[in-house]
């Protein structure tokens, strides 16, 4: 559950950004609903709003973590970054975010070993229609 106390019997609104976040995962009718209303939120009804990326169970929650964890520390330098920056203008514009993510990836693909792995990734036919469905196995097949 996520305690989601009736702040606003304190005569107050939530702080910490509560009011500035919170409508932009969630949108500007059930943000008003939670924030409002001072109910607790049940994992599952969170992640289906929102509010959460993944809901899991705590016995599961560190495996989850760690493996998340290690695959953004297994990717190729700049790539964490540049993902992290793409997504941060496209937050504020999409147009913006577009033209950000190809700046972003024109540069990453500049990096010999990424030129390498794109060369490898045509080459085992991964701009088919067969290679996108199999993309997947395509890559672990070549890195």
């Amino acid at each position: 559950m996520i305690d989601n106390p009736p702040i606003n019997l304190l005569d107050a609104i939530p702080g910490a950004g509560g009011t500035a976040y919170l409508p932009g995962l969630v949108g500007r009718a059930r943000a008003l609903e939670i924030i409002l209303g001072g109910q607790l939120i049940d994992a599952a009804t969170a992640e289906r709003i929102g509010w959460v990326n993944r809901a899991v169970p705590d016995t599961e929650l560190d495996h989850v973590v760690d493996t998340i964890a290690a695959h953004i520390a297994a990717l190729p330098p700049g790539v964490a970054r540049a993902a992290t920056e793409a997504v941060d203008t496209a937050v504020e514009s999409t147009t913006h975010g577009l033209r950000k993510a190809n700046e972003l990836l024109s540069g990453l693909f500049s990096e010999p070993a990424a030129a390498r792995l794109a060369k490898a990734a045509l080459a085992a036919g991964a701009h088919t229609r067969d290679g996108e469905r199999h993309l997947e196995a395509l890559v672990d097949d070549i890195t």
